[in-house]
């Protein structure tokens, strides 16, 4: 694992690639966060921050490994957060979407990850102009809230195998938030085209396309398809992207043929993966 793993629950360490001293708590407080910084030294600006954020029944070590982020935090230079959220009456873990009632013992998830990143940001040399969250099914949810609720904060969000059910008049007036989508087209949980509550994946992109004002003639065409995913044999991901939009953000998606629910980047899909999320701006 290349850079600084800062973890109690860190997994082995490759030879020749030792921990570095220790760098006191762990952000998150009674909640703490896996968390990676990578070796060098960071630019003047500081380290590109990313959020990943499991889905239910799921945790922070299983979607490390189903993305594989951890391993490209010193090639590409960014720093990674990779939080659990709390069990719920079943014992899974899951993130709590919604800002709880008075009274409720339900968790803030929405303002302890907003906590958990102001205190990152706070303590380590962040671009705090470079802030990203990445969430899978009920962490892409939380994705599409944390860019509803806290645009000033998240530069660019990245939901995976969720749909869009945020009714957009209840979203903060703020900056342009970059979206990209990454879906499955035969994702049995959220149907990529959608439910009767939720926008598709196609509806979507078109919607956040006029969010963020993007040109809105003809639509971008398909890229070459790449091999994104592990367990689909050959190159099945095809990007679809609107690009020159307001404050120079984008909006697209990533649809990835006869693939399900759940799925495992592979190490080009990572790169690729990255690659576009850490070229995000406003």
């Amino acid at each position: 694992v290349g850079g600084t793993i800062v973890s109690d629950a860190a997994p082995p360490t490759p030879d020749g690639a030792p921990l570095a001293p220790d760098m006191g708590p762990l952000p998150g407080g009674e909640r703490p966060s896996r968390f990676w910084l990578p070796s060098a030294p960071p630019p003047e600006a500081g380290y590109p921050l990313v959020l990943l954020l499991h889905g239910y029944m799921a945790g922070s070590i299983l979607i490390d490994r189903q993305f594989g982020f951890s391993q490209r935090v010193e090639a590409d230079g960014f720093a990674l957060l990779v939080p659990d959220g709390l069990q719920d009456a079943d014992g899974a873990q899951r993130w709590n979407t919604e800002r709880p009632a008075e009274g409720s013992t339900d968790p803030d998830d929405i303002q302890y990850l907003s906590d958990l990143v102001h205190e990152t940001m706070d303590r380590y040399p962040i671009d705090r102009s470079r802030v990203y969250v990445v969430g899978h099914s009920n962490g892409g949810y939380m994705a599409f809230r944390l860019g509803c609720d806290l645009p000033e904060l998240f530069t660019g969000i990245v939901p995976a195998s969720a749909l869009y059910r945020i009714d957009p008049a209840t979203c903060v007036q703020g900056p342009p938030v970059n979206v990209l989508h990454v879906h499955g087209d035969r994702d049995g949980a959220h149907p990529f085209e959608g439910t009767e509550n939720e926008l598709g994946v196609n509806a979507l992109v078109e919607m956040w396309a006029g969010r963020n004002h993007c040109p809105m003639g003809t639509p971008p065409a398909d890229s070459e398809h790449f091999d994104a995913e592990l367990t689909t044999p050959g190159p099945e991901t095809s990007a679809y992207v609107y690009r020159d939009c307001d404050a120079g953000t984008i909006a697209g998606r990533w649809r990835m043929e006869n693939v399900g629910h759940v799925f495992i980047v592979t190490p080009e899909g990572t790169q690729r993966l990255l690659s576009e999320i850490l070229g995000m701006h406003r």
